[in-house]
């Protein structure tokens, strides 16, 4: 049987409604008219009306293209020592362009030492570079955030140090600007070890073999791009190596820590190889040896083997500033302390 179809609930269409050409001619007069004046007046109303605003610094007429790269500074020192090429690599660096209210105008990010062009408005920019540190400029940090970011110790490598600098720059024309940068840290140098005869026959007797040499005492955290005198405190992150105990975080050992050395200075003679290593400044102004832990100053600290006896040579380096080197020239002529921390007489 063939399926069907009921009509039971279905409303039929109407039958078509008959109407004039007359009819039709007085509906459109009656309703076109009005719609035709809407359509007019709203029209006329809409091209009065100001675009969308679009939030542009400075002028759109007369804008220039502007270069930037980072000037790089030679280390303060303690004591004259040679730039080493590695201090002065820019693998990678960010700049942020601010207006004289701190608004953010412009961020780039170079992943080489090459410059970056930006198109701006004449006017006066504060202008913060950033180097070694930041991996892209995504984030749209203000400035006063930007240079108070917290950054670690173990970012930097001996070839790769942070490195940041503001500068207030004035654009007129199209030209180039360099931002001068400054290290994030400081830089200590075993530059030379004499072995002289003491007044023990023993120790002059002795073989006298180094096998580390190391930085104590080292604030790791809690510094800013911009934060040479910032608060240090003694919580645990910040500090690592405290009291001449060596740790085994292998970022920060490759550049506070040279171990497993095999340098044997004769009697008399000397070891003249320069070993630096890299830290965080330490502006803890007092020092102390307590057994109990607290801030206190950053050592270069030589471990040696006399005979048979391990021997440490500590070496106090007093309140440390960033971008500043302090090199050690160091005579030993007696058996060292049996305490990385505890100070015996060295000539430097």
């Amino acid at each position: 049987m063939a399926p069907s179809l009921s009509r039971a609930g279905l409303t039929a269409f109407p039958a078509p409604m008959k109407i004039s050409i007359e009819k039709m001619l007085d509906i459109l007069k009656k309703y076109l008219k009005p719609v035709l004046v809407f359509l007019f007046s709203w029209t006329v109303f809409a091209s009065c009306q100001a675009e969308d605003p679009v939030k542009v610094y400075g002028p759109a007429e007369g804008l220039v293209d502007v270069s930037f790269k980072v000037a790089l500074p030679q280390p303060d020192t303690k004591v004259a020592s040679p730039s080493l090429s590695n201090e002065e690599k820019v693998n990678r660096w960010a700049l942020y362009i601010y207006s004289t209210s701190d608004e953010l105008v412009a961020k780039g990010y170079s992943g080489s030492s090459s410059g970056m062009t930006f198109t701006l408005a004449p006017g006066t920019y504060k202008v913060v570079a950033v180097v070694n540190s930041l991996t892209n400029a995504n984030t749209s940090y203000g400035r006063s955030e930007l240079l108070s970011l917290a950054v670690s110790l173990s970012d930097n490598t001996s070839s790769s140090l942070m490195m940041c600098g503001a500068e207030t720059v004035s654009v007129s024309a199209t030209g180039s600007h360099a931002i001068p940068v400054t290290r994030c840290v400081s830089r200590v140098g075993l530059v030379s070890l004499t072995r002289s005869n003491g007044s023990s026959e023993q120790f002059n007797a002795a073989t006298f073999k180094v096998t580390d040499i190391y930085l104590s005492n080292v604030v790791t955290r809690g510094y800013a791009y911009n934060a040479v005198d910032g608060t240090v405190t003694g919580n645990e992150p910040n500090w690592y190596c405290k009291k001449g105990v060596t740790g085994s975080n292998a970022s920060l050992n490759s550049i506070l820590l040279e171990s497993g050395l095999n340098i044997t200075v004769a009697a008399g003679g000397s070891h003249s190889t320069s070993h630096y290593f890299y830290a965080f400044p330490n502006p803890v102004s007092t020092d102390t040896r307590s057994e109990t832990w607290s801030p206190r100053h950053t050592r270069l600290v030589i471990k040696a083997l006399v005979g048979d006896t391990v021997c440490y040579y500590p070496v106090t380096i007093p309140v440390m500033e960033k971008n500043v080197s302090y090199n050690a020239s160091v005579t030993i002529s007696d058996y060292g302390s049996a305490d990385p921390e505890v100070d015996v007489p060295v000539g430097l």
